[in-house]
């Protein structure tokens, strides 16, 4: 009985760190948006390389607050930065932000036209109002 008791506690104290769809409850914290590149949609990559004429994978994990649901492309010329292009994220967004403490992917093949170098990606997180970079070689 006493071990009922002990398994009853257990299952009730590890439902309450749990919402209804299994996803870890919020303890109020605040966070950024955290973005991460790759040239394999399968994983990320620590320094992603990009062949020109290929995919670009973002992966965002949103803050707190969310973030806007477009990310941008920069061609990385020391301080004056050019944009390059400008796309939707996918899932878990909808108008112009993406859901907060989500994560969301996008996808943008990049031109054979670009010069091989240096690109980041940047996505405006909400909470900060700032945009959040990720470099990553094109070659």
């Amino acid at each position: 009985m006493l071990l009922a008791v002990v398994v009853i506690i257990g299952i009730a104290a590890i439902a309450f760190n749990f919402g209804p769809t299994g996803q870890a409850v919020s303890s109020g914290e605040q966070s950024i948006t955290k973005v991460f590149i790759s040239a394999n949609e399968d994983f990320i990559e620590d320094n992603p390389r990009v062949k020109a004429g290929s995919y670009v994978y973002i992966f965002v994990e949103t803050g707190s607050d969310g973030s806007e649901a477009r990310a941008k492309i920069y061609d990385l010329e020391g301080k004056n930065s050019l944009r390059k292009a400008t796309f939707l994220l996918g899932e878990n967004c909808g108008g112009t932000t993406c859901r907060p403490n989500k994560v969301t992917t996008g996808k943008y093949r990049t031109p054979t036209s670009w010069d091989k170098g240096d690109y980041f990606v940047a996505v405006k997180d909400k909470l900060t109002g700032k945009d959040v970079e990720a470099h990553f070689t094109l070659y």
